[in-house]
C-alpha cells in the first residue's frame, strides 16, 4: 500500500464504466460506486455480508494503483469500516488473479502493484458486516 499523504496524479480508469454487482437494492446501483461522487455509495442487498463489483474498462488497460473509499464517518451509523476482508482481481482470460486485498480497510485504502493490464477487473468483498458501501473505486495508471 501507499504511505499516508501520497498524491494519485493520473485519471481514474473506472470511472462511468460499465459496472455490475452481485446485488443491491432497487434504488442503488453499482454505478454508484465508480460515478466520481464520494457522496454516494454501492452497498450489498440487506442481510448479504459478501458479494463483488465488476468493472468493464470497455478495453484492455494498463494499471499499477487500485484505491478503495468507504464511507466512513460520512453518517452517523457508519462509524469504522463495515469491510472484513476485500481482494481486487483481474481477469486474466481464464480466470480471477487476485493482485491485492487485505482486511478491515481504512476509509481510503490504496495499494500499489506491479503493473498489469486486462479490460475486466473486480473487487470481491468476503466476510463484511452490517452491508458495506463502498463510495468509490479507482484503477490507475500512474507513473514508476
Amino acid at each position: 500500500m501507499f504511505p499516508l499523504g501520497v498524491v494519485i496524479t493520473t485519471r481514474n480508469l473506472a470511472t462511468g464504466k460499465p459496472i455490475h454487482a452481485s446485488s443491491y437494492p432497487d434504488t442503488v446501483g453499482p454505478d454508484e460506486a465508480n460515478d466520481g461522487d464520494f457522496r454516494s455509495s454501492w452497498y450489498l442487498d440487506k442481510g448479504q455480508a459478501s458479494g463483488w463489483l465488476e468493472l468493464d474498462l470497455t478495453k484492455r488497460e494498463s494499471f499499477n494503483v487500485f484505491s478503495l473509499v468507504e464511507p466512513v464517518d460520512r453518517e452517523n451509523d457508519y462509524p469504522e469500516s463495515r469491510i472484513g476482508r476485500y481482494r481486487f482481481q483481474h481477469w486474466n482470460g481464464t480466470n480471477w488473479v487476485t493482485l491485492a486485498g487485505g482486511e478491515a480497510p481504512a476509509p481510503t485504502t490504496i495499494h500499489r502493484i506491479p503493473r498489469v493490464s486486462s479490460q475486466r477487473i473486480r473487487l470481491l468483498l468476503e466476510s463484511s458486516k452490517e452491508m458495506p458501501h463502498i463510495a468509490e473505486i479507482g484503477v490507475y495508471d500512474e507513473p514508476d
